[in-house]
């Protein structure tokens, strides 16, 4: 890691990506209508805030979020699509919900 650190711009041909993500649990300790709530202003904040920063991306990986954004806040949703056009709302993973375990072989 150190030499990593210690290098100058140019010396490496290493490069760090970050993306902005919020996870929200679909059915944690509250009903699904507050996580409806939640993916809704979680989801207008951050297009906003891509108004303001270009820069930032942000990837969700939930495609349930997605439906329930498309149905309840169909403005919001317009926005995550015209975001997701210009590269900065970006979809990710494979699962319609994001898993809590891992169970190999079971």
């Amino acid at each position: 890691a150190m030499k990593f650190f210690q290098q100058h711009n140019g010396d490496s041909q290493l490069s760090i990506a970050t993306m902005a993500n919020c996870h929200i649990d679909c059915a944690w300790l509250w009903t699904y209508e507050e996580t409806i709530r939640k993916c809704g202003r979680s989801f207008a904040s951050t297009t906003r805030l891509m108004d303001e920063y270009p820069d930032l991306n942000f990837v969700c990986s939930q495609a349930q979020q997605y439906e329930w954004v498309k149905s309840t806040y169909p403005s919001v949703y317009r926005r995550m699509q015209e975001k997701a056009k210009t590269g900065q709302f970006i979809p990710v993973g494979g699962t319609w919900v994001e898993m809590d375990a891992n169970m190999p072989s079971g």
